[in-house]
């Protein structure tokens, strides 16, 4: 029994040198491994600050966001109300146009029938005058000439009228 516990305890103070070794082995890289795990905590370090920033970042263009959309909104109503007005005054410009247009044909109606008038005003002031004219002299020289009067009429005597002349005398 001596023997199997003296195999033991060999056994055992072989993987305790075996472990003093590998811990010693170890010790050598314990550097290696400090500077690694120095490096992923200021990766970490960096990450948080990073995504920190990050969320600032986004906070910051969600305001923006915010901004511009009430921008647009504001801009929308703006181009809406204004397509209404455009459409608004689209129609009157219609309905001005086409008033325009009627009123345009009346005037022309009325031109030409002041224009007829006026020719037909025309002649008969002049048909007016001359009959006035003619009825005058007629009426101061007591008789008429138009064919039909009961003027006497010679037709031997070429010159009646030259007899009875205010510029021409008897002797």
């Amino acid at each position: 029994m001596n023997a199997t516990i003296t195999k033991a305890k060999d056994a055992d103070d072989d993987s305790a040198a075996k472990l003093q070794a590998r811990l010693k082995a170890m010790g050598r890289n314990t550097g290696a491994f400090q500077q690694k795990v120095d490096l992923l905590f200021t990766m970490v370090d960096n990450c948080h600050k990073r995504r920190a920033k990050e969320v600032q970042d986004i906070s910051s263009r969600d305001a923006q966001i915010a901004e511009f959309q009430g921008h647009y909104d504001t801009l929308e109503l703006e181009h809406e109300k204004l397509t209404r007005e455009i459409e608004f005054k689209r129609e009157k410009r219609d309905r001005l146009r086409e008033t325009t247009r009627i009123g345009a044909e009346g005037l022309s109606q009325l031109v030409k029938f002041v224009d007829a008038t006026k020719k037909y005003t025309a002649y008969h002031n002049k048909a007016t005058t001359s009959d006035l004219t003619t009825k005058s002299l007629s009426a101061q020289r007591g008789y008429s000439c138009k064919p039909g009067s009961t003027a006497s009429h010679n037709p031997s005597n070429r010159t009646p009228l030259l007899e009875q002349s205010m510029f021409f005398t008897k002797n």
